[in-house]
């Protein structure tokens, strides 16, 4: 029987620190590793179409800088299903996949971070989006 390689990512957990009709912001609770690959706040803010992206309506955006409009814009946030998200972060030319799920009150952001990681086909990606499904409606019943 063949097995599937698992790619390794490490799970962020964030809770509202605040929120506007346009965005949340988010605070770092915990880490599944002893590092974490994003910063401590981030927020998740409606998409205005200021750029070429199509079927996102929200963005993701690192707390890099002391001002929210000069920090880091991530990627915008493709659904999968109600709640579960993907997009990619790119640095120095390499894309590292990013599942996010936001809680149905807002309240509880997880990302998981897979570094230097794209699925090759759709089809594996929605394979591991829907394990994700799976695995968040455990954590969040």
């Amino acid at each position: 029987m063949a097995t599937t390689h698992q790619p390794d990512f490490v799970r962020h957990f964030y809770t509202v620190n605040h929120t506007t009709q346009s965005y949340e912001i988010y605070q770092l609770n915990n880490t599944s590793k002893s590092y974490s690959l994003l910063t401590a706040l981030c927020r998740i803010e409606k998409f205005f179409g200021k750029s070429n992206a199509s079927n996102i309506d929200k963005y993701f955006r690192l707390r890099t800088t002391n001002n929210w409009n000069t920090s880091e814009k991530v990627t915008g946030l493709r659904e999968h299903t109600r709640g579960i998200y993907h997009g990619d972060r790119i640095i120095n030319g390499k894309k590292s996949l990013l599942i996010f799920f936001i809680s149905e009150d807002k309240t509880a952001l997880i990302v998981d971070y897979y570094r230097s990681y794209k699925p090759h086909t759709p089809t594996i990606l929605k394979t591991i989006l829907t394990a994700k499904e799976k695995e968040y409606k455990q954590l969040f019943p």
